[in-house]
């Protein structure tokens, strides 16, 4: 096992003493000066303790204590699995901390002096009280320092966070004034009044007039809200609004739209999209380049391959060129982590390449055919800073790389790759030295060569390729780096500039930014999401079926089962779809479904593969459904021509005479007639096409006339025969 600790490993002590506390989570670290701190998890009071990082590793080597695998506060959650209350509760508790949990405050937050002059500043900011702000920070370190930390603890209990149903009872603070008739008691907010309070936002608040929530509102009153109108002497509409008793009021009016708001939306609509990506979008961080460890910031980028591929399920399909996403770390330039698809740069394909971050790489390389160990490559971490372009890391996809995983995201400005040139120069450096060896590259300029079709020499299939990148990946990590700057620190410590090298000596030296968590809820939370569809086949996604234990004992898959066509959200891995799964309410939990075994096919296949084979069988299915349909409408023209002609030869035969109770009464007896007449048609015959003799013709004796014919036919005497024969009898006696 490795004992390279990392912030948020988890420290179990199996052999405790009255100054060591049963499980502590390392919230901070600098190898350099060999500095740890620890915050226990098993107490509701008390601050990070500071201890020697190297003491910690000796527990771990004597067998004293041990790295959790699982992490009970490692979560998969995002904002649309929440409720409002939860949402609002969290966002305010981090609005309280989110200065003091910047990594620039530590060390200093955890000095006791410095911790209350920070705190006493935010108390005073904020307007809080310190037991709340102490709650806040000690749940924020022991809950592994995610903002999602901060989430309240009653996501099973009560009705928290739901809407309440409209009754005949006025819900809410009672008016002041509520019996004057002027004032009235008020009413309740059903649907059908948010409706319309949804309607005058979307008509009079989301345009470019930028008019107050307080106007829109009025105008909502008079466009909605009237028992009558009528015209003035201008000839101008003007509406008579019904009693204040019956009408919302505008505090309900602007709690519905607080509720309901989308921020993004209102400002793009009333100042326009340049505007809001302006001055209101998210600022998840800043565009500088300066590094001070490993992890402090990983950069992603994704280019089309010069390159295209054939599939795995047929070599005669090319299915064209490929996506690459690489991850690279600044400060060690060593490649992180990466992913090969079908995707364009989407969100997507740099999920997966974030998950190869944190794999681990000895087994990710052993499924493709090559052996490595753990020092070959390293890295099975996430970053304190992820920066790439707006296509791959934008929109709400990266909400629980922040919120769940402790991962500050930045975005580089439109056309400014320079912010993220290292992984663009080393990405170029391995494209070029494998191009030239692979068939089917892309040829700039082959309309100018006699018309050369590039694309028909491809051979290689996604799998194929993916292993000559990681031997790429594999050599540039063991590379001398001529271009690599060092500092004194690792002149002095004689570090050659090898990213394999420098990333080990960074964990060993500098402050740690490497994220630690489960590796299986990392996964979870980068796995793009979506829906699948119980029916007695299974659970079907993507036309394939899968199954699972709890599925099956809770019967989900039986007929009137109250599950029967109940869609699920499920988490996925486009690489192996063997596996989905179903995620817990909370989030820290999910079941793994397994591929059903009538499904074969789809084993160990791209998910983008599959996909290219359905669209192929859909084809296929569109092609036959042509053939099947001019089949029917040849075979309908056939049977309407048989039917004409029994038609025709019953008018033909008809006979007026018979009665219908008559032709039904003789049913039986046509039945006999019909049946014996078809066993003489359908009686077995062999040797249809056999001569036979001619047969002799029977003569009855007991009829005169019939004899007499007999005796004028020339038919021999026997007893002229007999005598004859015995006179050549006597004649041959007589010669002997």
């Amino acid at each position: 096992m490795s004992k390279t600790l990392t912030v948020n490993n988890l420290i179990r002590y199996l052999k405790t003493s009255s100054d060591k506390a049963e499980i502590v989570r390392i919230v901070y670290l600098n190898g350099n000066d060999d500095a740890a701190f620890v915050m226990d998890l098993c107490t509701n009071k008390g601050f990070p303790e500071f201890c020697r990082a190297s003491s910690i590793v000796s527990d771990l080597e004597l067998g004293n204590a041990e790295i959790m695998t699982e992490d009970p506060w490692a979560m998969s959650v995002r904002d649309s699995d929440l409720s409002e209350a939860e949402k609002e509760l969290r966002d305010r508790a981090w609005n309280i901390i989110c200065d003091l949990a910047d990594p620039s405050k530590e060390p200093a937050i955890f000095d006791k002096k410095e911790r209350n002059k920070l705190f006493r500043d935010v108390m005073k900011e904020h307007n809080v009280l310190h037991r709340s702000l102490y709650k806040y920070m000690r749940r924020f370190w022991q809950r592994g320092k995610v903002k999602n930390a901060l989430l309240p603890d009653y996501k099973n209990s009560g009705a928290g966070g739901q809407e309440r149903i409209a009754k005949e009872v006025k819900r809410g603070r009672k008016r002041k004034l509520q019996h004057d008739p002027r004032i009235g008691e008020g009413v309740n907010v059903d649907e059908d009044m948010k409706k319309v309070f949804r309607l005058a936002i979307s008509k009079f608040f989301r345009d470019l007039k930028e008019i107050t929530l307080q106007d829109v509102f009025n105008l909502m009153l008079a466009e909605y809200f009237f028992e009558e109108f009528y015209f003035d002497e201008a000839n101008v509409r003007k509406s008579i609004l019904i009693s204040p008793e019956k009408k919302p009021t505008y505090a309900q009016f602007h709690y519905w739209y607080k509720k309901e708001k989308d921020i993004e939306k209102d400002i793009t609509a009333r100042k326009g999209k340049n505007k809001y990506a302006l001055t209101s979008r998210p600022l998840l961080g800043n565009s500088t380049s300066q590094v001070h460890g490993p992890g402090y910031r990983f950069e992603i980028d994704a280019t089309v391959a010069d390159i295209y591929l054939v599939s795995r399920y047929n070599p005669n399909w090319i299915i064209g060129r490929p996506v690459v996403y690489i991850i690279i770390d600044v400060f060690s330039r060593l490649i992180a982590g990466f992913y090969i698809g079908l995707e364009g740069p989407s969100w997507l394909g740099a999920s997966m390449a974030l998950a190869n971050c944190v794999a681990d790489k000895v087994e990710f390389c052993a499924e493709y055919g090559i052996s490595i160990s753990d020092k070959d490559w390293a890295c099975h971490h996430l970053p304190y800073t992820l920066l790439g372009d707006g296509g791959e890391i934008a929109g709400a996809n990266v909400e629980p790389l922040a919120a769940n995983l402790r991962v500050r995201v930045e975005t580089a400005a439109v056309g400014r790759g320079d912010l993220k040139g290292i992984v663009e120069r080393n990405f170029r450096t391995i494209k070029e030295k494998v191009k030239p060896f692979l068939p089917g590259q892309v040829i700039p300029d082959a309309h100018k060569r006699r018309g050369i079709k590039y694309m028909l020499d491809a051979k290689l299939n996604i799998h194929q390729f993916t292993r000559i990148i990681i031997d790429g990946i594999l050599r540039h990590n063991k590379q001398y780096l001529k271009s690599y700057d060092r500092n004194e620190m690792m002149i002095a410590d004689d570090v050659q500039p090898i990213p394999n090298e420098l990333w080990q000596w960074g964990l060993e030296n500098l402050t740690g930014y490497l994220n630690t968590f489960p590796e299986d809820t990392v996964k979870l939370n980068l796995m793009p999401e979506d829906f699948g569809r119980i029916n007695r086949n299974g659970i079907v996604f993507k036309k394939m079926r899968y199954s699972c234990e709890r599925a099956l004992k809770e019967g989900w898959f039986i007929k009137g089962n109250n599950r029967e066509s109940e869609k699920v959200r499920i988490a996925y891995d486009k690489r192996k779809p063997n596996y989905i799964y179903l995620k817990s309410q909370d989030g820290r939990s999910f079941e793994k479904c397994y591929l059903l075994p009538t499904e074969e096919k789809y084993m160990n296949m791209d998910l983008s593969e599959i996909e290219y084979l359905h669209q192929f069988e859909d084809a296929e299915g569109r092609f036959d459904l042509s053939r099947k349909q001019q089949e029917f409408a040849d075979h309908a023209a056939f049977v309407r021509s048989v039917v004409a002609e029994a038609e025709q030869d019953a008018d033909k035969f008809f006979d007026p005479t018979l009665t219908d109770a008559g032709r039904i009464a003789k049913i039986p007896e046509n039945r006999r007639f019909e049946k014996e007449k078809r066993r003489e048609n359908e009686g077995f015959e062999l040797n249809k096409n056999e001569t036979l003799p001619k047969q002799a013709k029977v003569i009855p004796i007991n009829s005169d006339i019939q004899i007499q014919k007999a005796e004028s036919l020339d038919y021999p005497d026997e007893l002229d025969i007999l005598s004859q024969s015995r006179k050549r009898k006597k004649e041959l006696q007589k010669n002997d």
